[in-house]
């Protein structure tokens, strides 16, 4: 049985793995089709909020054979027509590229560095949405930029990657409010038709 001192401890070790850990990983885990395990090409999202290749969620849909499919990530059922574009994603996709590939090769065991003056990429230059490192900082190129530390830069396209899918997810819940609305007005018109039709032929008897 576990002690209170053994709990805690392996408490501290969790929070020290959590805070050694790159953040741009966790980037590029946001960033990665759970399909193809690739970074997201041309993503599409579906009914549940989850996110997936274009192509990925293609062949998966054609497996099915019918308009409804479920979700490759959670199995919930989702009909093929609300599949839709997430520029949003695309744009998050995009940037995380350069955050964490851009003017640098990573190699196993190795600290990330800059290309151009081998030093530690632990910067975040804003207005050029690239790593920099401290030389780079004093450079003329980013002299007057806006640059905040890379973990910060992390944290921030985190959160507004959040936002994005909250805005998204609400776009969706209105888009199928508005379809069952559609749906109850088109009923109605059918039934009012029907009764009219109904009346014109005890009309015709009379």
């Amino acid at each position: 049985m576990k002690s209170e001192s053994d709990c805690v401890l392996s408490e501290r070790d969790m929070a020290a793995a959590s805070a050694a850990r790159d953040p741009v990983e966790d980037l590029c885990e946001e960033a990665t089709c759970s399909i193809c395990l690739e970074y997201f090409k041309d993503p599409v999202s579906v009914e549940c909020g989850h996110n997936f290749c274009r192509d990925c969620m293609t062949q998966f849909c054609e497996k099915s054979g019918t308009k409804k499919t479920s979700c490759p990530q959670c199995r919930k059922e989702v009909l093929q027509s609300n599949i839709r574009p997430n520029r949003l994603l695309a744009n998050f996709v995009e940037i995380t590229k350069k955050l964490s590939l851009q003017g640098l090769k990573r190699e196993e065991g190795r600290e990330r560095v800059c290309g151009k003056h081998q030093e530690p990429l632990k910067l975040f230059c804003k207005e050029d949405d690239v790593s920099i490192c401290v030389v780079c900082d004093r450079s003329k190129e980013h002299r007057n930029h806006t640059v905040i530390p890379i973990e910060e830069a992390a944290q921030d396209f985190k959160v507004l990657m959040g936002i994005h899918q909250d805005v998204l997810e609400k776009e969706e819940e209105n888009i199928l409010a508005y379809k069952v609305e559609t749906e109850e007005e088109s009923q109605y018109l059918l039934v009012s038709r029907n009764v009219i039709k109904e009346r014109e032929n005890i009309w015709k008897t009379i």
